[in-house]
């Protein structure tokens, strides 16, 4: 019986323990979920990585894009301006003329109404040539005003407004 003890206490000390059973288990699950834990880790790092590297190309092409949009807006600024300031010039030069041009026709509106003379209250004739009208107004300039006018004298007689 000794010996069946002792041979059963040699088995128990070969055996493993309850205690040690848990730590195993215990340590075995630690590890295991360690790993899987490391695992996650690394997919959802590779996954992050992956979406910033895209958003970090979409931010740089809108970057490059915003870039390119901003000279043409200058450009187009640039020249805008230039053609702003050409128009305002050919304003003022067609300003400048017009102002010249006005004054030159009052000149010469009144430097030829220097020789004319306007004579009201001659009966005129519709179916009269200017001829004749010519010659009524110089027979009546020289018994009325004592001018003695020859038909060339005379240049131009407008018709009368009716």
């Amino acid at each position: 019986m000794t010996e069946g003890i002792t041979s059963l206490r040699e088995e128990l000390k070969s055996m493993l323990k309850q205690e040690e059973i848990e730590k195993l288990i215990t340590s075995t699950i630690t590890t295991i979920m360690a790993k899987i834990e490391e695992n996650m880790n690394n997919k959802i790092e590779h996954l992050v990585s992956s979406k910033f590297n895209e958003m970090q190309s979409k931010i740089d092409s809108l970057e490059f894009d915003n870039t390119n949009l901003k000279e043409k807006l200058q450009k187009i600024e640039d020249i805008t301006t230039s053609e702003n300031k050409s128009l305002q010039e050919q304003v003022n030069k067609a300003y400048a003329l017009s102002k010249l041009a006005h004054q030159k026709a009052n000149y010469n509106e009144q430097y030829f109404r220097k020789n004319n003379i306007k004579i009201l209250n001659i009966q005129e004739n519709r179916d009269e040539s200017e001829e004749l009208l010519t010659k009524t107004v110089t027979s009546t300039l020289k018994t009325h005003a004592g001018v003695d006018l020859l038909l060339t004298d005379i240049v131009a007689i407008p018709p009368s407004p009716h």
